[in-house]
């Protein structure tokens, strides 16, 4: 949660990628109501010499960040944020 008025939310995607390559991430945010999906890959490069063993990655996205900043924050309420195929609930008071 970050300290703004309305509150804005940051979330934190961990995972483990097949190799070292260094990945381009997109992501794609759509809210309905209190429900967030965002759908999140990753772009593996062309060139394919990267070291072949696995590396943890981390990916931290600001909801909203595509929206105007009017609409970014979210109002007190339950919320569903589905990533992928990952769901999580988060509550703001």
């Amino acid at each position: 949660y970050l300290e703004t008025n309305p509150v804005q939310i940051e979330i934190v995607i961990r995972g483990t990628l097949p190799d070292q390559c260094k990945y381009g991430f997109y992501s794609v945010e759509n809210r309905n109501g209190q429900n967030v999906k965002v759908g999140l890959d990753g772009m593996h490069p062309a060139d394919n010499s990267c070291l072949q063993t696995a590396q943890t990655m981390e990916y931290v996205m600001r909801l909203g960040r595509d929206l105007p900043e009017a609409e970014r924050g979210f109002p007190p309420g339950d919320y569903k944020l589905t990533v992928n195929n990952y769901q999580t609930s988060f509550s703001i008071k």
